[in-house]
């Protein structure tokens, strides 16, 4: 019985392993099932959907219908519709899609207006249209009808360009405004165009199409408040320096270099900050404004007007006086506008005198220490200013006022590879309400000269010749101008010390020599100076010399 039993376990045992191998390939199975099932497995549908029919079909005439059907292949759903989609002409009305909160394979697109008669439509979705699952675009769909017997066939195309940066926006419109009786040149600033398309997200190129023979003004417009018109305080234009003519221009490639025009220079807001301080908010040109007080004051009462740094504002410095209210005439010298001011005091806290150094860091040694006041200063008394090198020698101190930036300047000699200290004893400094400075001490450094990089920019000739004034600018990666020169362009300008980093190079053509780049102005027609960049950041290392020839687009 014994050995029976033993044998018989014996004899069991290779079917115990089968029987396992078979329940391991069954969970193994399972297991390789359950992956291929997870969401991220398989290949990525990267098909965007087709359309498979459109009713009315598409190039359609003698169209009569309230809007148009659209079938797909898939299912499809709708984004950022008033974003992306254009119809041109303009209409009234944005175009409804239905259904818009859930996908669906059949769309139904109507409009809210009554359609011109005898004219050819575009309507282009963008990539609004996407599919379902993974969200790929049918990219720019779109679908053409005419009202009339026939589908206008002339196009147009050209390239945008900005006014002061290497690329244009996104998402700008590009617009063709029939030259008829009817058009002046505030057409642009009251009613939609003839025919317009948009550069969506992605074209630094344009294509108008399905257009009318005919003589049209050409403009491109960053539309803020995407309502086809120009808005000049939010948008950005381009215009073309004369009409177009379809078709004879359809193959000359027009650039539109769009630009933010400077508003008329008017106040917008006063606001009395403290006893001795009023912010008054403008738009504009500053140098357009001015400021005449009205009100009666003592000759002893003293008053400056002060720019308010990176901002479009003015502060009016007083002096004590005894009155309800001030009152002003703020005026254009170049418009004619003018208005009265009218700001009632109250009591406040007043400002006190506060000093800080413009640069703390990376000081160079080609440019004067200054210290910034919030207080407009007045005076200044050299014998209270020390300046110290790390050898505790004192050195000669010449000073200046900014009177338009409200800097004390002071002038002495700085080398590289040192360290400095600077105290202003009581009474150094004079503001305009009287008060004077506390003691304070001040303490920078230079870095050795290995620390700083120069570059060597060598612009080529302009199209003025080698005479052509220039402005030579190295802008950081926010395309703030960080250092310039001025002079003609066939000149090789160097920059000296500069921190180490990546710069564009910009060249303006400073047309009226002001050492400022100047925007344009669309009722002037009056273009923008004209800008070029190198084609790429150029990366300046320390104790390096860079040499670069900057050719132009």
């Amino acid at each position: 019985m014994n050995t029976h039993k033993k044998n018989s376990t014996a004899l069991n045992i290779p079917r115990l392993v089968m029987m396992a191998l078979v329940a391991l390939t069954v969970s193994s199975t399972l297991v390789q099932c359950a992956k291929r099932g997870r969401p991220s497995g398989g290949v990525k549908d990267s098909i965007p959907p087709v359309l498979v029919r459109a009713l009315p079909q598409n190039m359609t005439t003698e169209f009569e219908g309230e809007g148009f059907n659209l079938e797909f292949d898939e299912f499809v759903q709708v984004k950022n519709l008033q974003q992306q989609v254009v119809v041109s002409p303009p209409l009234n009305y944005p175009i409804e899609v239905y259904p818009t909160l859930r996908a669906s394979k059949k769309f139904q697109v109507r409009f809210k207006d009554t359609l011109a008669p005898n004219t050819t439509y575009s309507v282009n979705f963008g990539n609004a249209l996407v599919d379902f699952n993974e969200g790929n675009p049918y990219p720019y769909l779109t679908y053409i009808f005419s009202t009339g017997a026939a589908i206008d066939s002339l196009s147009l195309e050209g390239t945008l360009k900005d006014a002061q940066l290497p690329k244009p926006d996104n998402f700008v419109s590009v617009m063709l405004y029939k030259r008829d009786s009817t058009f002046t040149d505030s057409t642009v600033y009251q009613k939609p165009p003839r025919y317009i398309t948009n550069t969506l997200d992605s074209l630094k190129t344009f294509a108008l199409k399905y257009l009318e023979a005919g003589t049209y003004e050409l403009i491109g417009l960053k539309d803020a408040n995407k309502n086809n018109r120009f808005d000049p305080l939010v948008d950005k234009i381009g215009f073309f320096n004369r009409p177009v003519q379809i078709p004879a221009d359809s193959a000359s490639a027009p650039v539109l270099t769009l630009f933010q025009e400077i508003p008329d220079a008017r106040v917008l807001s006063t606001k009395l900050e403290s006893p001795n301080r009023i912010l008054v908010a403008y738009q504009g040109a500053r140098e357009e404004l001015t400021l005449r007080r009205i009100t009666a004051l003592p000759d002893s009462v003293p008053m400056r007007v002060l720019p308010v740094q990176g901002k479009d504002s003015l502060e009016i410095w007083h002096g004590a006086f005894e009155a309800d209210s001030l009152a002003f005439v703020a005026s254009n010298t170049r418009t004619g506008w003018a208005d009265t001011l009218v700001v009632k005091m109250r009591k406040l806290k007043a400002d006190t005198l506060v000093l800080a150094p413009v640069n703390r860091k990376n000081v160079l040694p080609t440019t004067p220490w200054r210290l910034q006041a919030n207080v407009p200063i007045t005076k200044t008394n050299p014998a209270k200013i020390l300046v110290l090198d790390k050898d505790t020698l004192a050195l000669p101190v010449r000073t200046d006022i900014d009177t338009l930036g409200n800097q004390l300047i002071l002038n002495f000699p700085i080398t590289t590879d040192q360290n400095y200290r600077v105290q202003l004893y009581p009474g150094a400094l004079t503001d305009l309400l009287g008060h004077t400075n506390d003691t304070v001490q001040y303490k920078f450094s230079v870095n050795p000269p290995e620390d700083f990089g120069t570059l060597k920019v060598i612009p080529k000739t302009l199209r003025g010749g080698p005479a052509t004034p220039v402005l030579v600018q190295l802008l950081n990666n926010d395309f703030e101008v960080e250092r310039q020169q001025s002079g003609p362009a066939g000149l090789p300008y160097t920059f000296a010390f500069l921190e180490p980093k990546k710069y564009w190079i910009r060249i303006v053509e400073d047309i009226n020599q002001n050492e400022a780049w100047d925007t344009g102005a669309y009722l002037m027609r009056r273009q923008p100076e004209p800008v070029h960049y190198f084609s790429e950041q150029v990366n300046v290392r320390p104790n390096w010399e860079i040499e670069q020839v900057v050719d132009y687009e």
